[in-house]
């Protein structure tokens, strides 16, 4: 009898209408997964219409009205600079594992969006760790939601 209530409510909230991003603002989504070896920290950024101008303008670099490889990999350093993630109390460098980039079109229009994805080592020897994370990237148009995965171990 008590899986019913639950399973109504479940339903309930998955028939939910999906929850749209504001056009005046840049929601940057993380997930942040630990293991005990890794920290792994992924980005999806999705510019709403009104701010992809001034987001676009700080990617393509050149004006030219595609992203090279050099013009995203300016901007994955641009947000790894702005993020800071420590361990234990210590600083740790986030290094880029991979990105992905939609068409400009899309995040003119509000619909595409950036995916990053940054690692950084755990310390071996103690056996539990603190973990702080600060995201400072583009905080006068940005909005932020932050998921944390358990770590199976």
């Amino acid at each position: 009898m008590m899986r019913l209530p639950l399973l109504g409510l479940l339903i309930t909230v998955g028939a939910s209408p999906a929850a749209a991003h504001g056009i005046d603002e840049y929601v940057q989504g993380t997930l942040v997964g630990v293991s005990a070896e890794t920290v792994v920290i992924a980005l999806q950024l999705t510019p709403g219409q009104e701010v992809a101008p001034a987001i676009l303008a700080l990617l393509d670099a050149d004006r030219d009205g595609a992203l090279s490889a050099a013009e995203e990999g300016a901007y994955a350093d641009r947000v790894r600079g702005d993020l800071w993630l420590a361990i234990d109390g210590r600083p740790r460098e986030l290094r880029l594992v991979s990105s992905s980039f939609p068409p400009l079109e899309a995040m003119r229009e509000g619909v595409g969006y950036m995916m990053l994805r940054f690692e950084a080592d755990v310390p071996a020897g103690a056996a539990t760790h603190s973990l702080a994370f600060q995201n400072l990237h583009q905080p006068d148009i940005g909005v932020y939601l932050v998921n944390a995965l358990a770590p199976s171990d």
